[in-house]
């Protein structure tokens, strides 16, 4: 049979076994075999809502990797006598005869044998599925990789010795200078030895951040070792391992702890450690944006771009995750806009912004636009709040919701708000090469807090006159495209340890950073810095809710976002809001 006709016979199984509702799903009954055996199995259609427990099932979150499909799986159509060769990857091939049973079949969901993935349609319908086929799973059996114990004591111990338990895995790390079990040693040993060989990397994979968080159990498994743990019991485990020291018998342990759990974590709590325990609704994580999601997981891949927002749907909250429904047919680009308006409307997360196209992702799609966040190329940052409380408290009653609306083709974000100043001169800074070898995170620290200082000293006696800010900043700024900060004005901006320390604590810690800093002067006066490039005549635009200005271009009857802007004048009760407009609302491209 050459490759086409097998291709054919593949999609007409498939078409013998439709998804004719929403809440159906194929699952794949692998027969029992020893493990050198071929891979024989059936696909059954399975109704997720059934409470007979007629269709219990596991589910199998792998890394796909190559994606050479050299291996087969022979599937046996509903007539007997039919019979496919089903292409599936090396790594999938290895993981099937590992978990499969000896004499009984098991039931398992598989998204590269379950899902015909040359069907658009289904294919859209099923990923967004994926909440409840991972979510309604017995259990979630993680693959690693394929590994042995060169040790015959420990795969002995491994093979044979139930003693490891998830509570005595948790006691030796809670009391490290007790003695770990053989047994214990003999899982520290596998870790150690099966993690820097297993290819591919399971926990680099996009999809496997809610294959993880929406798991019941979860059962982590390299090479014929199976080691299960409750959701609650290893966000336990990875709280754990990041507070203690460990011995050096647990050190390997606690390093394996961390390496899994990190996309999953923040400073060792998971976001998700309740969730779907109770009411996966009333979890940190669940509220969290598309666009947080995204920056915790901006480091892990996937094969196709609109898939780094497709594999986050599953862990949001039901409201937003019915706003917006996988669909292949689609452009990526026409994804992250969604997924940015998403952010904004349902998650009142301006810091999307921050990382929009323009400024962050100079590697985006040509037709992404200006305002929407590239989850694949971008980066994600933040800078201290310009505002702050200031929009809520002193603009608050002068400014209207935002109310952000997409357009039906996905280029135009309309937004409410004023237009507050207009920019007048704006150059990079530049240093000198006997400048300090910082980074471009702290240049922009240090500088907001000389800007912040000057500004609560403006209209007072200062007991001291520093040299940066220069007095003929606006010169400066306007005599080329460059702003020079030399040796000596930096000496002037670092003492302000303090402010900048203030400033510091409203950043956080970047997981990335801008390349540039933009300095600026308004038409008000006021100085300004951004991470975007700006121009003059551009126009410092305020939102109600956002707590930094946008500096928008205009084009025509629109706008283009060219980034967010930090400008400490405004964030203090004297400031005059006599130069706001009216408020409007506006269309950026």
């Amino acid at each position: 049979m050459d490759h086409k006709e097998q291709l054919a016979g593949i999609a007409e199984m498939y078409a013998q076994l439709p998804l004719s509702a929403c809440d159906n799903i194929r699952l794949l009954r692998l027969q029992g075999g020893q493990f050198y055996t071929p891979l024989v199995g059936t696909l059954i259609v399975g109704d997720m809502t059934e409470k007979s427990g007629k269709h219990t099932y596991d589910a199998l979150s792998y890394a796909w990797g190559a994606a050479t499909l050299r291996r087969r799986l022979l599937l046996i159509g509903p007539k007997q006598s039919q019979k496919y060769a089903l292409p599936i990857t090396d790594n999938l091939y290895t993981a099937l005869r590992r978990l499969r049973h000896s004499w009984m079949p098991r039931v398992i969901w598989v998204d590269a044998i379950c899902i015909n993935q040359d069907d658009v349609k289904e294919r859209s319908q099923q990923v967004g599925s994926m909440r409840f086929i991972y979510g309604w799973a017995k259990n979630v059996y993680v693959w690693l990789g394929d590994a042995e114990l060169p040790g015959r004591a420990d795969r002995y111990a491994l093979r044979f010795d139930r003693a490891l338990k998830p509570d005595a895995v948790i006691e030796s790390l809670r009391a490290p200078r007790s003695s770990p079990s053989r047994t214990f040693s003999a899982f520290v040993s596998m870790l150690n030895t099966a993690l820097p060989q297993t290819s591919p990397s399971w926990h680099t994979r996009a999809w496997v951040y809610q294959e993880y968080h929406l798991a019941r159990n979860i059962v982590w498994c390299i090479g014929p070792y199976q080691q299960k743990y409750t959701k609650l019991e290893f966000a336990k485990l990875s709280h754990l391992a990041y507070q203690y020291r460990p011995t050096e018998d647990l050190k390997s342990f606690k390093d394996a702890v961390l390496q899994l759990s990190a996309p999953f974590t923040q400073r060792g709590i998971s976001t998700f450690a309740w969730s779907f325990e109770v009411d996966p609704r009333k979890s940190k994580g669940a509220q969290m944006s598309v666009h947080t999601h995204a920056a915790i997981t901006q480091n892990m891949r996937c094969r196709y771009a609109m898939d780094k927002v497709y594999s986050l749907l599953g862990v949001m909250d039901f409201q937003s995750s019915a706003q917006m429904r996988p669909d292949y047919s689609k452009s990526s680009s026409w994804v992250f806009a969604e997924a940015t308006w998403l952010s904004l409307e349902m998650s009142h997360d301006f810091a999307v912004l921050l990382n929009a196209r323009g400024v962050a992702s100079p590697v985006a799609p040509a037709d992404l636009p200006s305002w929407a966040f590239d989850s694949v190329n971008g980066l994600f940052y933040h800078f201290p709040s310009s505002c702050g409380s200031l929009f809520e408290i002193w603009l608050g009653s002068d400014l209207p919701d935002p109310s952000p609306r997409l357009s039906d083709d996905h280029k135009e974000l309309r937004l409410n708000g004023s237009a507050m100043d207009s920019i007048t001169h704006a150059s990079q800074e530049t240093i000198d090469a006997d400048t300090p070898n910082i980074s471009t995170y702290e240049r922009f620290v240090a500088m907001a807090g000389a800007l912040a200082e000057q500004e609560a000293w403006r209209g007072q006696k200062r007991p001291k006159i520093r040299a940066w800010p220069p007095i003929d900043v606006q010169t400066r700024i306007a005599s080329g495209s460059a702003f020079p900060i030399d040796v000596e004005a930096w000496n002037d901006i670092f003492p302000l340890s303090r402010v900048s320390k203030e400033h510091a604590d409203h950043l956080g810690e970047p997981v990335a950073w801008a390349s540039c800093v933009t300095m600026f002067v308004t038409a008000g006066g006021h100085l300004g810095l951004t991470t975007a490039a700006c121009a003059r005549e551009d126009v410092v635009f305020v939102v109600k809710g956002c707590p930094y200005p946008l500096i928008i271009c205009k084009l025509g009857e629109r706008y283009a976002f060219r980034g967010c802007a930090y400008i400490p004048a405004y964030s203090y009760q004297d400031f005059s809001t006599t130069i706001m407009e009216s408020p409007c609302n506006i269309a950026l491209v």
